[in-house]
């Protein structure tokens, strides 16, 4: 029996090219030589996968990608034990796949903390800012 496929780790110019493709796409780029940038959007966010086996990894970020998944949730206790910023709303992130190539750039839009049966639970909502759909498909355009 084969053992399963663990993700990748983001490629990093990949990473950086999705990041510049992006920011060109939201409109992050043009008004900046106006006004000077925000940091939030001059700073390359986080790339990560959303989970640690590769096809888990993939389906996930495409779950993001087409907006059936705009919520995470994570054990307050494994935020202190990686020593882990709390999420903010305005935060960003980009979501790999299983293969570290990024699928989509996300903004948190909400986080609380609530107490369930396993404790205390971060309760992370989030937008896929780009790719954006268009509604009714699931495929994205350039």
């Amino acid at each position: 029996m084969t053992q399963p496929l663990l993700a990748l780790e983001p490629n990093e110019d990949i990473v950086r090219s999705f990041w510049e493709s992006a920011r060109r796409h939201v409109g992050w780029t043009g008004i900046e030589m106006i006004v000077g940038q925000r940091v939030n959007t001059a700073l390359l966010p986080p790339a990560v996968h959303l989970a640690d086996l590769a096809s888990e990894a993939s389906d996930l970020a495409e779950q993001v990608r087409t907006g059936e998944l705009t919520e995470s949730l994570l054990p307050l206790a494994e935020y202190e034990a990686n020593s882990m910023d709390i999420p903010a709303a305005g935060d960003l992130l980009i979501v790999c796949d299983g293969q570290g190539v990024p699928v989509a750039l996300v903004q948190t839009t909400e986080v609380k903390v609530q107490e369930d049966s396993r404790g205390k639970i971060v309760v992370e909502s989030f937008r896929c800012l780009y790719p954006r759909l268009k509604k009714g498909t699931e495929k994205h355009g350039n």
